[in-house]
């Protein structure tokens, strides 16, 4: 099963549509600055295993909007907006489902600007009242 199976609960690969993803990003618009990786690799993790550096090397986003939302909800600092992304399922991107203790939590590894290339909308962490 692929990443994509696995993440879009059931979603085809040929053919299928675009993968929606949501990432936490600062601002809005949101800048080159919101899809890269953080500046510096984060070798304290490495005591944990080489697979939670490679995770430093990557970018956050989650599966849904509410799970985006929960966890920027949860932790403020990550930023003030969410961003819905439609990543083409035929991509150089390296996607793939990590931190199973983070509901719908995926990685995103590959070049920010294409990264950055795909938001289609940018939410309010807050939801609106109707």
């Amino acid at each position: 099963m692929s990443i994509y199976d696995a993440a879009n609960e059931g979603a085809t690969i040929d053919g299928g549509a675009p993968r929606r993803l949501y990432r936490i990003v600062y601002t809005d618009p949101p800048t080159r600055r919101d899809f890269v990786p953080s500046p510096e690799p984060d070798w304290s993790w490495l005591e944990a295993g080489p697979e939670h550096l490679e995770l430093s090397l990557g970018i956050s986003c989650f599966a849904t909007l509410t799970q985006a939302r929960n966890k920027a909800k949860r932790y403020p600092w990550l930023g003030n907006f969410i961003v819905t992304r439609a990543i083409p399922r035929q991509t150089d991107l390296r996607i793939e489902r990590t931190i199973e203790k983070s509901r719908g939590h995926l990685t995103i590894w590959g070049s920010p600007d294409e990264i950055a290339s795909y938001v289609l909308e940018i939410y309010p962490i807050a939801e609106k009242a109707l």
